[in-house]
Parts: structure tokens; sequence; C-alpha cells
């Protein structure tokens, strides 16, 4: 369960996943996808932000990428101003390479753009789950965790082939059908 949820890390569940198990329950696919360009529109520029600060940091050194998730462009520009001026572990924060990549980044993130096209693997899940909440229209079940867990263990026990709901997790289960040890040599035998 925790591994479908990702609670405490950046991703939360595939949103292609939370479609599979509201399957049945009136959910409309193509009112579904727009509620999604929705959110993914309102998170553009804070996935903008998250990728500047992610690929700014110095090295060896975490660098925190939470951001306010209804901050404007104009708002988390300033946020980053503030986080680099605060940064005092090692090495220096540059302030004006983190704007400067988050200004480069932020077309990348809205509609249109390269990260945009595949906002699924690039935005941060716990993002997308945070707006599903608070946008208008989604299912209600999205907005209350203990019963999409429900929903996802019940999914997960009854469908014989939930590895059919995404296409990476086919592909992977036919990768493992498919794969053979490689034959035994003497050099592998004899512990060389």
């Amino acid at each position: 369960m925790s591994v479908l949820l990702c609670e405490g890390e950046d991703n939360g569940p595939d949103v292609r996943l939370l479609h599979a198990i509201l399957r049945g329950t009136g959910v409309q696919v193509s009112r579904y996808v727009a509620q999604l360009e929705r959110v993914f529109d309102a998170l553009g520029h804070v996935t903008a932000a998250r990728i500047a600060l992610t690929c700014c940091a110095p090295r060896r050194n975490r660098l925190e990428t939470q951001v306010r998730l209804d901050a404007t462009e104009q708002e988390l520009a300033q946020e980053l101003r503030d986080k680099a001026d605060a940064y005092t572990e090692g090495a220096r924060l540059d302030k004006d390479k983190l704007l400067q990549a988050f200004e480069r980044h932020v077309p990348d993130c809205l509609s249109g753009g390269r990260f945009r096209q595949h906002a699924l693997e690039v935005f941060a899940g716990k993002n997308i789950l945070a707006k599903i909440q608070h946008t208008p229209g989604f299912h209600p079940i999205l907005k209350r965790k203990p019963e999409l867990e429900e929903r996802i263990l019940n999914a997960l026990e009854h469908d014989a082939e939930p590895h059919s709901w995404l296409p990476e997790w086919a592909a992977l289960r036919s990768a493992v059908g498919a794969w053979m040890p490689a034959p035994e040599t003497e050099a592998t035998s004899a512990g060389a």
C-alpha cells in the first residue's frame, strides 16, 4: 500500500491508477482528463520552481524543493530569492542562477511545454493529489485518503489482472515472464 501511495515521498499514486480504481463510479474519462488539465495548469509554475531548486542545488547538499502550491509566478520567484538568501549549508546557492533556471523552465511546464506533455511523470504526485483535493468536480473519494486507500486495496484484491491498469506494469510483467537466467558457465559455477 505504501508503495502505491508513496507516503512521505515525492510521488503520489499515478493518476492513471486512480482512474482505474474509480472505474464504475460514473466518472467520465473526458471530464476527468479536462479536470486534470486544470490541475496541471495550476501546477505549471510550481513545478518549474521545484525543477529550478533541484537543478541549482549545490553539489552534495540536499535542497528542500517544497514551495507553496497556490503561489503566483511572482510569489514563487520571491520564494526562490528568499530560499537562496536563507541557504546556509556549505556552498552558496546562486540566486541569479536559480531565478534564470525558474524562468527557463516555466514554458516547459505550461501547456504545450515538453515537461507538461509528460506531466504524470514530471509533476510531483503529492502536488497533483493536493491540487485534486482542492479542485471542484473531482470524485469525493479522491478527497478522503482512508477511502482512497481502501478502494485501492479492494481493487487490487478483486481484479484478476491489475497489471493491465498501466502499460508499464504490463510491460514489466511481460519482461519478468520472459526473463531467463544466463546459462551457467565454468567461471560462474567455480565462484570466480
